[in-house]
């Protein structure tokens, strides 16, 4: 039987990757509602780290958990992906390649719903990005974003009804969520095979 979008999926296929989304800040800034965000969380810790390259991205938001994990988590989580060696890496790469999939194939059922498609005023920040595993944690929360956003629109068009929504949304929030878990174990905490050694 085919997993439904709402499940967690087990043994997934690879999906295809797509770049984190850079808004143009030219003109005032739109009032979301949000709180700006003007000091990010951990902003020491990721200055301290030896990057693996010099990229600075400026990645554009609306959602309410998409500025929460990036002002609270995401240079904490930069950091620790900067420092992960041998079991740990292969922790976070089967979180990342599992929550890819759970977003492509909740994208494709999306595809199908109907939309009515208006307007959402977007945040912008520029953050570094210190190695690859940054660049897919940015490119996931890029990809929660259009979720929120595609729900929403999905439900305004009558497709979807706000339970389906929020299931979606709590799945993906629990896929990221995943990933920074990980990120708080240091690499002596791994086996080999990326799984978690007992405490």
């Amino acid at each position: 039987m085919a997993e439904q979008p709402g499940e967690f999926p087990a043994n997934p296929p690879e999906p295809p990757s797509s770049a984190p989304h850079a808004a143009a800040t030219d003109g005032p800034a739109p009032d979301t509602g949000l709180k700006p965000i003007t000091r990010l969380i951990s902003e020491d810790r990721i200055s301290r780290i030896v990057p693996e390259t010099t990229t600075k991205v400026e990645v554009s938001f609306s959602s309410v958990f998409t500025r929460r994990f990036l002002h609270d988590d995401y240079n904490f989580c930069a950091s620790k992906c900067s420092v992960a060696r041998g079991g740990k890496v292969k922790a976070l790469d089967e979180a990342f390649r599992e929550a890819e999939v759970w977003f492509s194939r909740v994208n494709d059922w999306l595809a199908s719903k109907n939309q009515l498609e208006f307007s959402i005023g977007y945040e912008s920040v520029v953050l570094e990005v210190p190695n690859a595993l940054a660049g897919r944690l940015l490119r996931l929360l890029g990809q929660y974003d259009k979720l929120a956003s595609a729900t929403l629109f999905a439900h305004i068009g009558r497709s979807i009804s706000g339970t389906e929504r929020d299931t979606q949304l709590d799945i993906a929030g629990r896929r990221i969520n995943t990933i920074h878990t990980l990120c708080i174990p240091d690499n002596d905490r791994f086996a080999d095979d990326g799984s978690r050694l007992p405490a």
